[in-house]
């Protein structure tokens, strides 16, 4: 099965910041966009099912899989919840 490769923005670019970007890998076989692995193994999400979504009459494969990749990028904690989560210092009192 041939893997795909989709990149989508999470963070646009702002003054000094130069935004960030989220890079997935998908496969489409049977009308069905699938997010994987780079091994092609479908990623799973916290509740065990494969992130994939059937492809709609028309529908672009690229633009699906981008949607997924977000919606997992968000679904890993990778959003907000992060932002007041606990630092976790070294019990010496030195920075690595």
């Amino acid at each position: 099965m041939k893997l795909h490769r989709v990149v989508v923005q999470i963070h646009p670019p702002k003054e000094d910041y130069p935004g960030m970007v989220e890079e997935a890998n998908y496969t489409f076989a049977d009308g069905v966009v699938t997010l994987v692995n780079s091994a092609g193994v479908p990623i799973p999400s916290r509740y065990g099912k494969a992130y994939e979504k059937k492809l709609p009459p028309l529908g672009d494969a690229h633009l699906i899989a981008g949607r997924l990749a977000k919606e997992e990028w968000h679904a890993r904690g990778s959003g907000k919840r992060d932002f007041n989560r606990p630092i976790d210092y070294p019990r010496n009192g030195s920075i690595v």
